[in-house]
């Protein structure tokens, strides 16, 4: 809404898109981390005619402040299920230790230049500094079918040396309520990863 300012921006977007040409549909999700190949929350494979998926999204960027959201439904068209319907969505939060904004561009967040290098020998801060925190759920319940919810808690530290490379830490926290055949099942999931992403 400023012209004059790249750190104010805000951003809304929706979104709806159909398949018919299916003839089975599956829904899971990993508690936020794929370094496992453990889905928690799955409806496992079940006939279906069609899907319909509709969202909503928002970003807003205010001085070091990112505060974006996205909310998901999925309408499956499956006589044999019953018609059901799952949702999803997250909030995150993010702050620029360091001072920087993140960048927008072209509708989408693009990558950051931190105030300084991180082999700058002049700068103080080496790197830009960012912390972060986010909430997701997903909820593959409705009705008779039972494919689990799970509700994800994400702390996060990003450490940008320049603009193409960072060294992120997170530490998530997940808690999933589900069924296996008739036994409910109370799971949690505690994860710290690391990551060093290096792009051009």
């Amino acid at each position: 809404w400023d012209c004059e300012c790249k750190c104010k921006r805000w951003h809304i977007g929706a979104s709806i898109w159909q398949r018919e040409d299916i003839d089975q549909v599956r829904y899971r999700s990993r508690p936020e981390s794929h370094v496992t190949s453990h889905r928690p929350v799955d409806t496992g494979t079940f006939d279906a005619e069609g899907t319909t998926h509709i969202g909503f999204e928002t970003g807003l960027i205010y001085g070091p402040w990112t505060v974006s959201g996205e909310y998901i439904i999925a309408q499956v068209d499956s006589v044999a299920a019953g018609d059901p319907e799952f949702s999803a969505w997250y909030g995150q939060v993010s702050y620029w230790i360091t001072g920087e904004c993140t960048t927008y561009k072209h509708g989408y967040f693009d990558r950051v230049e931190p105030c300084c290098d991180w082999l700058d020998e002049d700068c103080c801060c080496k790197g830009g500094w960012q912390i972060a925190a986010r909430v997701s759920n997903i909820d593959l319940n409705d009705g008779n079918f039972q494919g689990g919810e799970m509700m994800t808690y994400t702390l996060g530290l990003n450490w940008h040396l320049n603009p193409n490379a960072r060294i992120m830490f997170n530490a998530v926290y997940a808690d999933v309520d589900s069924t296996r055949g008739a036994q409910p099942v109370d799971e949690t999931f505690l994860a710290f990863q690391m990551r060093f992403q290096v792009d051009w």
